[in-house]
């Protein structure tokens, strides 16, 4: 142990402002989750997933129907079932945010004491613990969804602190712990146990039997049992189809290429974007302890199966820090970090304090450039590396705006009942015992499998929102028909229409008017989109609109030969200097009723709302309609016969008035 120098700070008072640190981010950090979940910000489905499995387990079931399988059969996070009193306290999302924000924060504490111990000094000790709170990676834990490997995070992190100071019983009880987060962590514990009979921690061979026992326990209990038994189809072997159909082709892959296997973790290849994502995977994981890591990476050992696992995989999310695949790694960066910070000091004690306020310094300047709480949560997603699109931590003026009308959409479905709702509604659905979600029914299978997802016949509600880029995925024209389908099963009729958010409802006693049939009648604003479409013109509702509020047009098509295509109207307020100021995609025909689905040759008209944000400037602007189609879930511009993109027609002057 090193021989502590004289600090201005002692050990405890250094520990005391540790836990300090450790409170202001949890309370930090819960407030910017929550402020998501009331901004309706939470655009994935895994924190509901994870909410409506916790809430169940007080009522004795294990089945979310989100997920719609048996949750264990899917990951192994028995952790849910010690959580699950949580959700009888406030809306199960809640509760999950809030005991990840705490796990995560909490991480500070057994990183103090390792620093402390490392390198003898209680300032720099704090600094480390300051510095793990910074990480960018970590704060995106933190506001990425729920993920129940993160509550494995600060366990880890004391199994270690409890390996190197000889206590035996500490570190298996920590590894116990966070064996229960999920089945990869077995990965971690095995990796862990070779470490401990490695000499830098001095050959502790009783205590790697038994993390490797916890290890084979752990994966007997999730492969031999709980996946076999409750298993809903789930197949996340399609992660590596790049390296073969099936785990033995993979491995037989690995095995004979094991240098290829070594640089799949810094390059794709053949693929140049995933490739840049990688490096800067790792560039992004190492810059904010200013590198640190590698002058002394033994702590980087027990990672090295999930690095593998995640960058071997096919999905750039996997090879990003905006998601929740640094939870199990991130650790022992930090360890290897403080490691390396004790190197340094044991070369050069001056040096070491220089290094750790340069590694500080580089974790603020990264998190206000690539972490969560900085500006990239505003960027919309990096197209240059992947189209990268992590979500928001902050509400943006149109977020603002949107919030109010999916509020207005929650509301407006039936108290009881199955539903059936988009990504952005599950979380606020998790306490309900059956909600399904949409992009299974649009989608036709089960999340990363190739089992057919039974179309529900029962469902009282269903509310669906196409406002987001990510919905675009599930706006083909096929997957329209399944939502038609689902609507004309369930007896279900339109109840309120928002800014591309529809819901629907079984005997609705005031229906809302979507689409209705017009005289094809061409004028001046008539454009051909393509040999199929015709845009016959739209008129706004009224000539003036609030901030804060929707401005109701009438848009009217006609289809004049057969199309699969899933066509798409760019609304846009323009002002006079000829800058959009606002731009909102719409699903021609709303969401379930594509163009393909239409009579031919008769003219529709259709009722849609523009949702102005209260940041466009009160005045005068021209409301403009451009036209495209969703291709590849991407929005692609309609052209004309010689490929010149079509201009777009003004419908009317607007004038946006003050918000009430």
């Amino acid at each position: 142990m090193p021989t502590r120098a004289p600090s201005s700070l002692s050990p405890a008072a250094s520990r005391r402002a540790a836990y300090a640190l450790a409170l202001i981010a949890t309370a930090l950090w819960t407030a910017l989750a929550w402020g998501k979940y009331h901004s309706f910000l939470y655009t994935d489905f895994d924190l509901a997933l994870f909410a409506q499995a916790a809430h169940g387990v007080l009522h004795g079931s294990f089945f979310t129907s989100i997920r719609g399988m048996h949750w264990l059969g899917d990951h192994s996070s028995l952790v849910l079932i010690p959580l699950s009193p949580l959700t009888a306290l406030m809306p199960p999302a809640l509760a999950l945010l809030a005991a990840q924000c705490a796990a995560l924060a909490l991480g500070a504490l057994p990183v103090h004491a390792y620093a402390l111990k490392r390198t003898g000094d209680a300032v720099l000790a704090l600094g480390c613990a300051l510095i793990w709170l910074l990480l960018p990676a970590l704060s995106w834990q933190a506001m990425f969804e729920f993920h129940p490997e993160t509550l494995a995070a600060p366990a880890l992190l004391a199994a270690w602190v409890a390996i190197d100071a000889r206590r035996p019983r500490a570190a298996l009880a920590w590894m116990a712990f966070a064996l229960l987060a999920k089945e990869d962590v077995a990965l971690v514990a095995l990796g862990m146990a070779a470490c401990a009979l490695l000499p830098p921690r001095t050959r502790q061979s009783a205590l790697a039997l038994g993390l490797a026992a916890l290890a084979c326990v752990s994966l007997a209990v999730s492969f031999a049992w709980l996946k076999p038994a409750f298993g809903g189809g789930a197949d996340y072997g399609m992660l590596y189809r790049d390296l073969g159909a099936t785990p033995r082709e993979v491995a037989v892959h690995l095995l004979s290429d094991p240098l290829g296997a070594l640089t799949r973790l810094f390059a794709t290849p053949g693929h140049a974007v995933d490739s840049a994502l990688k490096l800067r995977f790792w560039h992004q994981m190492l810059l904010p302890l200013a590198y640190l890591s590698v002058l002394a990476p033994f702590a980087l050992l027990p990672a090295a199966p999930v690095f593998a696992e995640h960058l071997l995989a096919w999905r750039p999310e996997q090879h990003s820090i905006y998601y929740q695949y640094t939870a199990l790694t991130l650790p022992f960066v930090m360890l290897a970090g403080v490691d390396g910070l004790a190197q340094l000091r044991a070369w050069q004690p001056r040096a070491a304090a220089t290094g750790a306020g340069f590694a500080l310094l580089l974790a603020v300047l990264a998190q206000t450039q690539f972490g969560a709480l900085g500006e990239l949560a505003h960027a919309g997603g990096e197209p240059g590396l992947g189209g990268l699109a992590p979500e928001a931590t902050w509400a943006d003026p149109r977020s603002r705006a949107l919030a109010g009308d999916r509020a207005r959409m929650l509301a407006a479905l039936p108290a009881r009942g199955d539903v059936a709702a988009s990504f952005v509604f599950l979380s606020h659905l998790a306490a309900r015992d059956s909600v399904h979600a949409l992009h299974h029914i649009t989608g036709g299978t089960y999340t990363f499998s190739r089992k057919s997802y039974t179309m529900p016949s029962d469902l009282r509600g269903l509310v669906c929102d196409y406002s987001w880029d990510d919905q675009l995925a599930f706006a083909s024209t096929d997957a329209r028909r399944r939502l038609a389908r689902c609507i004309a099963v369930n007896a279900l009729q339109p109840a309120a229409l928002g800014s591309e958010m529809i819901t629907y409802t079984r005997g609705a006693r005031d229906t809302v008017e979507l689409l209705h049939a017009v005289d094809a009648t061409r004028g001046i604003g008539s454009v051909a989109v393509d040999p199929a479409l015709v845009f016959l013109g739209g008129t706004p509702a009224a000539l003036f609109v609030a901030q804060g509020r929707a401005l109701e047009l009438r848009l009217r098509w006609q289809r004049v030969t057969p199309s699969d295509t899933s066509y798409c109207a760019e609304l846009a307020l323009r002002e006079a200097g000829g800058d959009d100021v606002l731009e909102q995609p719409h699903l021609v025909g709303h969401a379930p009723s594509p163009p393909a689905l239409w009579k031919q040759d008769q003219g529709y008209e259709e009722s849609v709302r523009l949702m102005v944000p209260d940041n466009v400037k009160p005045g005068a602007y021209d409301l403009l309609v451009r036209f495209g189609r969703i291709t590849g879930a991407a929005y692609v511009a309609a052209a004309d016969a010689r490929g010149q993109e079509l201009p777009a027609v003004t419908l009317a002057r607007i004038a946006v008035t003050p918000a009430r």
